[in-house]
């Protein structure tokens, strides 16, 4: 961590939380006033980890300062976390912000999205502390990558890690042209409907040489496998035509499972790449995939 901002960290642990802030934060987020009040200790918990970082942003100077020095590199920054940690309860969810896009439009779409999915795991995990017969360890983490930034390209990675008896892991993927001024969905990438197909079939090719090569280590939800009686009603069969994707940095195709969707859930989320020659005539262009 930068030293002045580790030095002003130290300055605002300790100071007062404004008896107003919380209002002022939950307007921010669009958060409505609860008919119900969470339980004492919880209340106070979240509303401190919620407040920690607008508290030093608005009560400290010299710290708001040093993280207006930060540079903003590429079209992308941390925008906010929220770090809550409970006896039995953790959550730590980070917002991203889109910045810098010559479509200011595609940009606030893009944020506004952001803001929502942060919003809705903040208000679910609320009111899991909220509910006095939770019982368990449960946690929620989100966090996000930038898998490419570039003048062709934006590919922004989000993950969310939800534990509780087991954990469920999932992934969402958001593609930008910032030159085209779009967000880029699958089915746009081809010509028709046949590459559903054309990538389903190759994914199960390689879910089954990846299942010989481990020895069975690695294992899919796929006709061929050998599966147990009960899973054979539910072997992956074919992608949506919306499925989760991205575009890698070797300009490949990436495709992306959610846990448990095709695999057991010690596999985790799992992605498959594409070649491009196998897909290469379902193309419209090789504007992105190469």
């Amino acid at each position: 961590m930068n030293f002045k901002l580790k030095r002003e960290r130290m300055k605002y642990k300790n100071q007062p939380i404004p008896n107003d802030l919380r209002k002022m934060v939950d307007e921010q987020l669009g958060l409505k006033k609860r008919k119900s009040r969470m339980p004492l200790i919880a209340s106070s918990i979240v509303a401190a980890a919620v407040l920690m970082f607008m508290v030093a942003i608005n009560t400290n100077t010299a710290m708001a300062k040093t993280m207006a020095d930060l540079p903003v590199i590429g079209h992308v920054f941390k925008a906010l976390t929220f770090n809550i940690t409970d006896e039995n309860m953790e959550a730590s969810i980070t917002t991203p912000k889109v910045t810098k896009m010559e479509s200011k439009k595609l940009e606030s779409e893009l944020n506004k999205q952001y803001e929502a999915d942060s919003k809705a795991l903040y208000k679910g995990f609320e009111k899991r502390m909220n509910e006095q017969s939770a019982k368990g360890h449960y946690s929620v983490h989100a966090d996000y990558k930038v898998l490419q930034d570039n003048k062709d390209l934006l590919v922004i990675e989000r993950s969310i890690l939800e534990t509780e008896a087991s954990g469920y892991q999932r992934y969402k993927y958001d593609v930008v042209d910032p030159k085209a001024k779009k967000l880029i969905k699958l089915p746009m990438l081809f010509k028709d409907q046949n590459y559903v197909s054309v990538i389903s079939k190759e994914i199960k090719k390689q879910m089954l040489q990846e299942m010989k090569a481990t020895k069975n280590k690695k294992m899919y939800f796929v006709l061929g496998a050998n599966l147990p009686d009960e899973k054979i009603g539910t072997h992956f069969k074919k992608i949506a035509p919306k499925q989760q994707f991205y575009i890698n940095k070797k300009n490949q195709l990436v495709i992306s499972f959610n846990e448990y969707e095709v695999a057991p859930g010690y596999m985790g989320a799992v992605k498959f790449t594409i070649p491009t020659k196998v897909i290469k005539k379902e193309l419209v262009s090789n504007k992105y995939v190469k």
